[in-house]
């Protein structure tokens, strides 16, 4: 394994960091975030159904 230095691996991380934190943020928002499903009239009008990912 190289021999970095404390600098060198600050420089290395900072960036990385920078990055990931927004993205996570990100993908938080979105989670939370209701997403119209059209149904495509498969259920009479009136019903209501569970929509799971493993569906």
């Amino acid at each position: 394994m190289p021999d970095l230095s404390t600098k060198s691996v600050y420089r290395i991380l900072m960036p990385a960091g920078i990055v990931i934190i927004p993205a996570g943020i990100a993908s938080s928002v979105y989670t939370l975030t209701p997403v119209d499903v059209p149904l495509n009239g498969t259920l009479r009008h009136g019903l209501t159904d569970t929509l799971t990912p493993d569906e």
